[in-house]
């Protein structure tokens, strides 16, 4: 994956890798390989803002899985807060497979004439000529509408787009309800699960994920990579060390932009937003 992004890259600017870039590749990667095993995966991915976990998930991996895993002709569903965000991400996956450094990478696998911002297909090269994969990618807002769609590739990405919705227990039972009762049940037998956000709220789905996947024996068992702003991430058991660096991403951002988001966010919001770790907000007892 971290190839493929290198040589697709998209963006004016330079594509620049930080430790956390270059350890999720390594994981997701290892996704695909054990999925052509026969082996399903659930990873929850949690990085600060801006830190290009959409632009890895949401936008290279599924034009990549649909050229690496051509033999399965896979079906995709992306997912997040709300349709308009994942319509912008469906474009940019398009894209990608549309432009000329894809095609010299899977040169067997184009666009297909089937397209809309909603719903797209590839075409496979087979047997000498061009056929439509079986394969769809749905794209849709959490809570969406997925009857009749299914996934090898399940991806959410950003569940919550404001603190005024994190701080709704109404707001996280709904978003929870939509990911077990109607994203989860759309998995084929075998499949890659990603969950990926900016946690913003202790009890908000990844910290609901961490307790299901702990205390329940029968729930997924979903695997956290964690990458806070300062201090280490982790892979699962592994720890990630950021080496002489003070903050996560120096390499894009600088110390100066690490510290100003810590003073402006205050210590309640930057718990979440940079550190990975939400904290309950609490008040004064009588």
């Amino acid at each position: 994956l971290l190839h493929f992004m290198r040589e697709v890259w998209w963006q004016p600017q330079p594509f620049i890798e930080g430790v956390h870039t270059c350890a999720v590749a390594r994981r997701i990667s290892q996704a695909v390989r054990d999925f052509k095993e026969g082996k399903s995966t659930y990873l929850c991915i949690s990085e600060p803002f801006r830190h290009g976990k959409t632009d890895m998930v949401s936008r290279a991996l599924p034009a990549w899985f649909v050229g690496a895993c051509a033999d399965v002709e896979p079906d995709i569903i992306c997912t997040g807060y709300g349709a308009e965000l994942v319509k912008k991400f469906s474009r940019k996956a398009r894209a990608i497979v549309a432009s000329q450094a894809y095609q010299k990478l899977f040169p067997r696998v184009r666009l297909g004439s089937r397209r809309t911002d909603v719903h797209w297909k590839v075409d496979y090269y087979k047997d000498g000529d061009w056929k439509a994969s079986t394969g769809d990618v749905t794209v849709t807002g959490l809570g969406g509408a997925l009857t009749g769609s299914g996934y090898h590739l399940g991806i959410v990405d950003d569940f919550c787009k404001s603190r005024a919705e994190a701080e709704s227990q109404t707001y996280r039972d709904k978003t929870w309800e939509a990911f077990t009762n109607d994203f989860m049940t759309r998995r084929a037998p075998v499949s890659i699960t990603i969950v990926t956000a900016t946690s913003w709220h202790a009890d908000d789905m990844i910290g609901r994920l961490r307790a299901e996947s702990e205390e329940n024996p029968e729930f997924p068992k979903f695997e956290f990579l964690s990458f806070p702003a300062r201090g280490g991430g982790r892979v699962g058991s592994e720890v990630v060390e950021y080496g002489d660096r003070e903050f996560l991403f120096e390499e894009r951002f600088g110390k100066d932009w690490y510290r100003e988001q810590y003073a402006t966010l205050g210590s309640y919001a930057a718990a979440g937003l940079l550190d990975c770790a939400p904290t309950i907000q609490s008040g004064n007892i009588f």
